[in-house]
């Protein structure tokens, strides 16, 4: 089974559904092979370094850079990395979006590039070039088709960056350091944590049996798609109900879980794509299966505790202590939806969706508003698409079938 850019993958193509790319929520697994067995003589680190030092050898190693705590672990590892070993160090790449202000992350980029002491940066300023259906968006978007996630292109100006080398990402970070729903009870079972306000109910929902907790997340948790017709929306929120509901409550398990996402396998896949058109080689230090394995046996059952807890445990010794304590995070909505995309929204005539699955009137008042929902996107692209490619605007691919290749 081929393993590419650091994350195991099933031969052949994987494809978002035509239900998926409509909600913008994949959920379920995709077939992957179990984590690969470590001894306890392999910290997470060094089975972090064993991911990095192949590809900085190469001397042509990129980071994506974007200042948040995922990259920024990646590029201070890969830095400290090069440097005890004598290989050439990575080049931070950072896309950055002049007068977009919840997008701005320049202050915390500073902060760890001074802290890291690297020379080498390459900055890259872009306005309308990252809308959702600007030039960048529109030319891959006739090339392959639908992908998710909608901002592919993104990615796309990173590995160009990179081409004929490597690029590093902090791809999932949030996932494997912050999404495991039972780190807090954790901490506060086995006393890494005083007790806050909501643990008991934590620990009460816990104890319910999977079809209660099932309940509970699609009655309470489940995310607002008011664009899609009753029966496709109670699928999806079923599908993310059962997956929220199924998160093993053993952090070495769930890491494991993690790991087989589809979600994960579709954004993969995504990079993957457009890695080869950019004659680029896509790594996920993260997503490293045994990487992903020496952190689930250090770990074991209880975990480090909560996000900054983590990331205090492996990164300390590489990064600023705010950096591995930041909260916020930059949002990058602004930089992709400007002139084309709200231009193609307000002209829209409807065609172009399913109408079975989705209802064009509360479509149209999803993209009226400043910041469309991430999960409507991809069928502002798909209705583009129709019209760019002169398809019928039926619209009848089957829910679950794999939008095809342009």
């Amino acid at each position: 089974m081929p393993q590419t850019g650091g994350v195991h993958t099933e031969p052949g193509p994987v494809r978002a559904t035509a239900l998926e790319l409509a909600s913008g929520k994949p959920f379920g697994a995709q077939p992957t092979p179990p984590l690969p067995c470590v001894g306890p003589d392999v910290s997470p680190r060094t089975a972090l370094d064993d991911a990095l030092r192949p590809w900085l050898a190469t001397g042509r190693c990129f980071t994506g850079f974007s200042g948040g705590r995922d990259s920024s672990a990646v590029l201070a590892v890969a830095t400290d990395l090069a440097r005890r070993e004598g290989l050439p160090l990575p080049v931070p790449v950072t896309i950055r979006f002049p007068g977009v202000t919840d997008a701005d992350e320049s202050a915390w980029q500073e902060l760890v590039i001074d802290h890291l002491g690297v020379d080498d940066w390459v900055r890259i300023d872009v306005e309308d070039e990252l809308d959702y259906l600007g030039p960048l968006a529109t030319r891959l978007l006739r090339r392959h088709g639908l992908m998710w996630p909608p901002y592919f292109h993104y990615e796309h100006v990173l590995l160009e960056q990179a081409s004929g080398g490597v690029l590093l990402s902090g791809h999932d970070g949030d996932g494997v350091f912050g999404w495991w729903r039972w780190a807090g009870l954790s901490s506060v079972l086995h006393r890494k944590r005083p007790p806050r306000l909501g643990d008991m109910a934590t620990l009460a929902l816990a104890a319910l049996p999977a079809r209660l907790r099932r309940w509970e997340a699609r009655e309470r948790r489940s995310p607002s798609l008011p664009w899609l017709r009753a029966r496709p929306g109670v699928t999806v929120q079923l599908g993310l109900a059962t997956e929220m509901a199924g998160q093993p409550k053993r952090w070495d398990r769930w890491l494991s879980w993690l790991s087989r996402r589809r979600t994960l396998a579709l954004g993969i896949a995504t990079i993957e794509r457009l890695a080869r058109d950019c004659g680029t080689r896509a790594v996920h230090p993260f997503l490293d299966p045994r990487f992903l394995a020496a952190l689930a046996l250090d770990g074991g059952c209880t975990g480090y505790g909560e996000r900054t807890d983590v990331m205090r445990a492996l990164f300390a010794d590489v990064l600023p202590g705010e950096v591995l304590a930041r909260k916020a995070k930059s949002s990058l909505g602004g930089g992709f939806w400007r002139g084309p995309s709200q231009a193609f929204a307000a002209s829209w005539d409807g065609h172009g969706v399913d109408m079975d699955v989705v209802d064009p009137v509360a479509l149209r008042e999803a993209w009226s508003v400043s910041r469309p929902p991430i999960g409507a996107i991809a069928l502002l692209q798909g209705a583009w698409l129709v019209g760019a490619e002169g398809r019928s605007g039926t619209g009848k691919a089957r829910r679950n079938e794999p939008i095809c290749e342009v």
